[in-house]
């Protein structure tokens, strides 16, 4: 052969062809074959093993190939192997005559790579690959001359650019061929060629050779084979690290979609992997990059964006659709394109089998668009928020709902936690991953997506997947859902764009959940749970946890937000509040009864904090708040506290009006939306939502619970109402319900809500009465209505002072004491702050002066100290005559009350003793007869009562100096003083001695 030898074309057609005629004589056919059926299994150049190939016998007759290994007997195999290697030779030695030879050349080689001859198969493929790896390389090394990416060849016989640019896709169309070959050793092969001529010559290829290079990538990744997966998945990595800015846009769209099919691929994980969290990731910088703008995009035309919207699929289409009358630039658009492209790939991604994969397609496509989002037009954003993210969740959603429960096993004997354990757990905790992403990515580009024409339809669509997320029996979701629901609303509804309308969606949305969850733990309460390891004993522990999660996002948003709150808005929160502040909790009974905790749980925590929080308060809810409040209240206390009266009502009413979304603005961008997921209101909440009747019961939670929901009524009864007639509506139930609780002290001593109950009714008695006073005063015909708080207020401690102590336990010593000094403080407030103010309400002096003598009666063992106290405050009264009077007291007239009936008691009191003195004679009487003796006569001596008080209901005749003096009343009571002198008891004679001494002194003897 003569290496520089020019030749003409033909002859050395003809003398080629001749030599090929040895290499593959056992495997082709003559010219005219006779026909013959081909046996089952004969295909070649498909995957797979070849089960036959063609033989000729001596006759000539062309036969399949009846024996595996023929070729390897016989002096044939040698005569092919001799020709293949002459071959071989020859195509080396004439590669400038390469495009005349190629396609001759290749038919043959690619018909023996098909061989069952695992040597003569390899060397022909070996032929082939070295041949295109050699031209490659050859025009690699001459350089280009010509057009970006044309071959040029250089030497005698090389022809134009235009036979170069057909010789490389000739060659790149062969090694396609070899790529998808029956045999794994020849697809790699072709693959490790493919390799080597992207990595000599990939910045010279042309767009058709491109074109043909992915095409090739893109059909080997759907293989089974992981070998032959790695081999070609190198070459995209190739691709993607070097020759991004030299593919046209089209290709770069043809590039995003093979790697996406690559991350598909479920041969090779780590490939997928490797392809989304690398690849793609990698492809998204390059689109923000300087490098992409001035070279992959610089050169966009229009056929270039049409071109485009036929290979991106509807999504693509239906962006440019949106986009036709924007005025971005072609390369701008065609960005978007690619992006969404790109997005589309991860979004298909983020719904695969695997869990490793989905979630790291879902971590990839949010990072993308937290990263680069602010590059994308709105349209486009409309776009993928209803053709891409909205589909993800709803196709998450769906996949969740219909994933098998049934239990996995871990890989290679290692054991499973129960949380991953079955295929729709693993959806979940995907769906976790959507829900908080897509919070995340909203909160980012908050202010963006406000400015969306559609917004409203998107928050809806929003507040309907998480309404039926939170519904969901994944407990992971329903947090999840919660959590993300209130960190939107954080950034959206604090922005003056965001629509009222959204904002009532948003509660009444939390309203519904609300019921839904109260509503479930009731129906479920008896429920267990199966599994062991399940930290809640029951349904209602589970549902307790979800409810204390929203109650804490609530506190936490409202706290931070007060002030975007209107009425109205505070009404509908109360609305919310109000089933979980009656939801039977029991979740901690055992720890407060073993531990001895003192805070409620964090459900009714979070409850309360929202209360504090609400101030100031306005006159058409105040009535509203106390009344939850109280509700609670009143359950240990067994009050049926369900009256509803007419302050309620309109609160009850508020929020029931229609809903509709207003027109959308581009309808073809949820055209494919399923009817299913079209953003739908929600309904109005049940007028007879809040009416009813709360459990009774006095758990240990329950009592907790009361406890603080009584120092939070308190304190915003005191300090935090500013409505007269408001506050005095609200105290008349503040005093049943606290007069109620109270009296848990007879039937639960040991609990400590009864001393609660006393605490807040001192507290509260002086600011309710003047309330009272106040509305009086206003407001004409409410003179019956305060009369009846009065009563119900006078009722109370009358109830709780003088109840049957039979039922008590056996009390210690310290027991009695704190008693007592209590009942002290109920007698102290009712002298100093009930008396005073009590001027405006007929006979309501007389009521409570009554109940001080009946104290004062009850001078026992173990009462000693309440009926002094009693005894201290008749005396007081009286003393007080003279003091300057307020709008609403009347000293004057108390006293003149007091007076007559402490100096009938005293007179009654000296005479029962003196009798009973001389009964017993030398015995001494009980020490608190004395006690009381002497506390009487010492209480006279230092008493002093004003001119103008009347001691005697009838005046009789005295001296008139007398009838003034600020002591009259121990000339009054000089008889029976004198009578007592002959009293045994040593003590009594002492007191008397001193009161008689300071007669004389007042009659100026001494």
């Amino acid at each position: 052969i003569d290496r520089g030898a020019a030749q003409p074309e033909p002859e050395s057609s003809s003398w080629f062809s001749s030599l090929s005629a040895v290499v593959s004589f056992p495997l082709r056919s003559s010219p005219q074959p006779e026909p013959q059926r081909p046996s089952q299994g004969s295909q070649a150049g498909t995957s797979g093993e070849p089960r036959g190939g063609k033989r000729r016998d001596k006759r000539g007759t062309v036969q399949l190939r009846s024996r595996p290994g023929f070729e390897r007997s016989g002096g044939r195999a040698v005569n092919r192997r001799f020709g293949l290697m002459r071959l071989m030779e020859c195509i080396a030695c004439n590669l400038h005559r390469l495009p005349v030879l190629w396609e001759l050349f290749s038919e043959h080689l690619l018909l023996v790579s098909q061989s069952e001859d695992p040597d003569l198969r390899s060397t022909a493929v070996e032929s082939l690959c070295r041949t295109i790896r050699s031209r490659f390389s050859r025009e690699a090394e001459g350089g280009s001359a010509g057009k970006a990416g044309a071959v040029t060849t250089h030497g005698e016989g090389s022809g134009d650019a235009g036979q170069d640019v057909v010789l490389e896709l000739a060659l790149l169309k062969t090694v396609d061929k070899l790529v998808l070959g029956g045999y794994e050793g020849v697809q790699n092969q072709g693959l490790q060629t493919l390799h080597s001529v992207l990595r000599s010559s990939g910045q010279m290829l042309c767009d058709e050779a491109w074109a043909t290079v992915l095409c090739s990538l893109f059909r080997v990744a759907q293989v089974t084979n992981q070998q032959v997966v790695f081999n070609a998945f190198r070459s995209m990595e190739l691709i993607v690290a070097d020759f991004l800015s030299t593919l046209p846009v089209t290709k770069a769209l043809h590039c995003i979609q093979t790697i996406g099919r690559f991350a598909a691929q479920e041969a090779h994980t780590n490939v997928s992997l490797t392809a989304i969290q690398g690849h793609l990731l990698e492809l998204a910088e390059f689109l923000t990059s300087t490098q992409c703008a001035e070279g992959l995009l610089a050169s966009t035309t229009m056929e270039d964006i049409e071109e485009l919207r036929t290979a991106g699929g509807a999504v693509v289409a239906s962006m440019l659709r949106v986009n036709s009358d924007d005025s971005l630039s072609l390369s701008k658009r065609a960005r978007d394109v690619l992006y969404v492209a790109l997005l589309e790939q991860l979004e298909a991604l983020s719904c695969d089998n695997r869990m490793e994969v989905r979630h790291a397609a879902l971590l990839t496509l949010f990072k993308v668009l937290k990263l680069h989002g602010g590059r994308l037009s709105s349209t486009t954003w409309s776009v993928c928020l209803w053709r891409l993210l909205f589909p993800l969740m709803w196709n998450v959603e769906r996949a969740a709902a219909s994933a098998s429960t049934k239990q996995l096993g871990g890989q290679d004997g290692i054991m499973m936690h129960h949380s991953r354990d079955n295929a729709q757990k693993r959806w979940h905790d995907t769906l976790v991953q959507v829900a908080r992403s897509v919070c995340s990515l909203l909160k980012t580009y908050c202010a963006l997506v406000l400015e969306l024409p559609n917004f409203q339809h998107t928050w809806l669509a929003l507040l309907n997947f998480f309404d039926r997320q939170m519904r969901s029996p994944s407990r992971e979701v329903n947090l999840a859902c919660i959590t993300g629901t209130f960190e939107l609303l954080s950034f959206f509804a604090t922005k003056p764009l965001f629509p009222q309308n959204s904002w009532v969606q948003t509660w009444t949305m939390m309203e519904g959940v609300v019921f839904y969850y109260c509503s479930l733990a009731e129906e479920s309460e008896e429920k267990t749970r199966p599994q062991p390891d399940n930290p809640f004993t029951n349904a209602r522990d589970e549902v307790e946890e979800k409810l204390a999660e929203l109650a804490k996002q609530l506190c936490r948003f409202f706290t931070s937000n007060r002030a975007l709150f209107l009425m109205n808005d505070v009404i509908k929160v109360l609305r919310i509040t109000q089933p979980m502040l009656l939801f039977p909790s029991s979740s901690e009974d055992r720890l407060i009864e073993r531990t001895g905790k003192t805070v409620p749980p964090a459900l009714y925590q979070s409850l309360f904090a929202v209360y504090e929080a609400i101030p100031p308060l306005k006159e058409g809810f105040s009535s509203y708040l106390f009344h939850q409040l109280l509700s609670i209240v009143a359950v240990p206390s067994n009050i049926n506290y369900d009256r509803i009266n007419e302050v309620y009502k309109p609160a009850l009413a508020l929020g029931m009006s229609v809903y509709s979304l207003p027109p959308l603005r581009d309808p073809g961008i949820m055209e494919t939306v399923p009817e299913e997921n079209m953003p739908k209101p929600f309904p109005a909440p049940a007028k007879e939502y809040l009416l009813g009747t709360p459990p009774t019961r006095r758990t240990p939670t329950c009592l907790l619970v009361a406890q603080q929901a009584v120092h939070v009524t308190v304190d915003l009864f005191k300090t935090r109402t500013p409505y007269p007639a408001i506050r005095a509506g609200i105290f008349g139930d503040l005093v049943e319900v606290l007069g109620a609780t109270m009296g848990t002290k007879y039937t639960s001593y040991q609990s400590p809500l009864w001393k609660i109950g006393v605490e807040s009714m001192l507290a509260i008695v002086k600011y309710g009465l003047s309330s009272l006073n106040d509305t009086v005063v206003e407001e004409d015909g409410q003179g019956t209505a305060v009369l009846l708080i009065w009563n119900r207020l006078a009722e109370s401690i009358e109830s709780f002072l003088f109840h049957d102590r039979s039922g008590l336990p056996t009390l210690s010593q310290e027991e009695i004491e704190e008693d007592a000094s209590i009942d002290e403080e109920i007698v102290h407030m009712l002298t100093h702050e009930m008396i005073p103010e009590s001027k405006l309400v007929a006979k309501m002096h007389d009521r409570l002066i009554e109940i001080l003598q009946m104290g004062s009666t009850l001078f026992s063992a173990q009462r000693r100290k309440f009926a002094q106290s009693c005894y201290r405050c008749l005396f007081l009264l009286l003393a007080r005559g003279g003091e300057a009077e307020s709008r609403f007291s009347c000293h004057i007239e108390v006293a003149s009350l007091v007076g007559p009936l402490l100096l009938r008691k005293c007179r009654d009191l000296l005479e029962q003793f003196l009798l009973d003195d001389k009964q017993h004679g030398a015995c001494p009487l009980p020490g608190y007869r004395v006690e009381e003796v002497q506390f009487m006569l010492r209480q006279l001596r230092e008493l002093r009562v004003h001119t103008d008080v009347k001691l005697l209901y009838t005046e009789r005749a005295a001296l008139p100096f007398i009838a003034e003096h600020p002591r009259r009343h121990l000339f009054f009571l000089f008889p029976i003083l004198a009578d007592c002198v002959t009293v045994h008891e040593p003590a009594v004679k002492e007191d008397l001695q001193e009161l008689f001494h300071t007669i004389a002194k007042e009659l100026r003897l001494e």
